[in-house]
């Protein structure tokens, strides 16, 4: 992955994360307020994981991925062999997909898009979709808000 991928991906998820946030400092009006918000943001903590260690789950044959998940965001990173796909489906979870290596076709509704390094969907909830790759793999990061409950399961939290 090049750094330039990297701080693409970095600045989704920091978006993602500050639209998933209940309380922002800007709504906020006295000072006091302010700093409450700040002291809670610092005391919360976090958690710092490597890739590494976060174990694959096979989905399906020539399908796997590794899931991470917060409170309000999931993310995961996918694996799909070549001449497999994922079938046409649709989930509650609003979905950002970004293609890391490879291609594939993406099918969102009723229209297909040959996806390639460096291209991103964005995926609204609800919205019916479908993945293919061809004589290649793919890999690529989904990025789930709220986190997908059917994954729950498997995910590092």
């Amino acid at each position: 992955m090049k750094g330039r991928d990297i701080k693409i991906i970095l600045i989704i998820l920091l978006i993602i994360f500050l639209a998933c946030q209940k309380k922002e400092v800007s709504d906020i009006s006295s000072q006091e307020e302010k700093m409450k918000v700040s002291e809670e943001a610092i005391t919360i903590g976090g958690k710092v994981i490597h890739l590494s260690d976060v174990p694959y789950v096979d989905v399906a044959e020539g399908h796997v991925m590794q899931l991470i998940t917060g409170k309000n965001i999931m993310v995961s990173f996918v694996e799909l062999a070549p001449n497999k796909s994922f079938p046409m489906h649709n989930h509650p979870a609003e979905q950002m997909t970004y293609i890391l290596e490879g291609e594939i076709d993406i099918t969102l509704g009723k229209q297909t898009y040959n996806m390639k390094s460096g291209d991103m969907a964005i995926i609204p909830s609800n919205v019916i979709h479908q993945g293919k790759t061809s004589n290649a793999k793919c890999i690529f990061l989904d990025v789930f808000s709220p986190p997908r409950e059917e994954f729950m399961e498997d995910a590092v939290k």
